[in-house]
């Protein structure tokens, strides 16, 4: 008993017939007195833990939110069958591990999903044989405006365009594969419907307020296609579809300019 008052760790004893306290280490006592509901989510667990031997938790707290490990192990005390929980937080492990899968799946200057996600998401998505559009985007003339204008007004250019494809629609999935270039999956979209949401993003995108003084546009090309989820394709095969139609969206906007 002394021993437990040492180890960081939150111990408590708990008798397994009527679920009352027997024996909590320091470090638990401090914790239920800052939160008298901690004691209560603690116990909420014991059931669970009486079956699995570990398990997970959040307890909301004036700190935010926090993460506990816990676990179980059966015991015998003062003649009572007991189970003492282990409780570890690990509240600083879950910030970084959200902080590195951030970084891994994010792109980091216009926030959106990057090429390793949208990927990886592709090839899920068609092996549970999802119905999906899957849109390219690629900005038009991006390399104009950085050696004209510079890098910082290149770099608000992808931004911007990036924040306005985030309104597609509420659960599409949005990456920056890489430079001028973008792609969208949208889970039950129709040819026709996606073509006519992207052209709505494209008018909207070239009325930007920012642009009155500016000589310069923003504006993209995009290509559609559709995996069926009756016939779903290779990823290989709609990611060329997707870039071939976009290519041909980008060539027919340069002979109407020309025009």
């Amino acid at each position: 008993m002394t021993l437990m008052h040492y180890v960081p760790q939150q111990i408590f004893v708990v008798a397994v017939e009527d679920h009352s306290i027997l024996l909590m280490n320091e470090i638990a006592t401090r914790e239920t007195h800052k939160d008298e509901n901690y004691l209560k989510g603690v116990l909420q667990r014991f059931e669970e833990l009486c079956d699995s031997g570990s398990a997970e938790a959040e307890f909301a707290s004036d700190e935010g939110l926090r993460h506990f490990s816990i676990k179980g192990y059966h015991t015998e005390w003062d003649n009572k069958k007991a189970q003492v929980l282990v409780i570890t937080d690990i509240s600083d492990v879950k910030s970084k591990i959200e902080k590195l899968e951030t970084l891994a799946h994010r792109d980091s200057l216009t926030g959106l999903y990057n090429r390793f996600f949208g990927m990886q998401t592709l090839e899920v998505w068609l092996s549970e044989r999802r119905q999906f559009a899957l849109i390219f985007v690629d900005l038009d003339r991006l390399k104009y405006v950085n050696d004209e204008f510079g890098h910082d007004e290149g770099d608000r250019y992808i931004i911007v365009t990036g924040k306005a494809l985030q309104d597609f629609s509420e659960d599409a999935i949005v990456c920056r594969l890489g430079g001028d270039e973008y792609m969208i999956l949208a889970e039950n979209k129709r040819y026709d419907e996606s073509c006519g949401i992207m052209h709505e993003i494209y008018e909207r995108l070239g009325k930007d307020e920012y642009l009155a003084d500016k000589p310069f546009e923003y504006c993209f090309s995009y290509g559609v296609a559709i995996a069926e989820a009756d016939n779903p394709p290779q990823a290989g095969d709609i990611l060329s579809l997707a870039d071939e139609r976009m290519y041909l969206n980008k060539r027919s906007r340069k002979k109407e300019r020309r025009k």
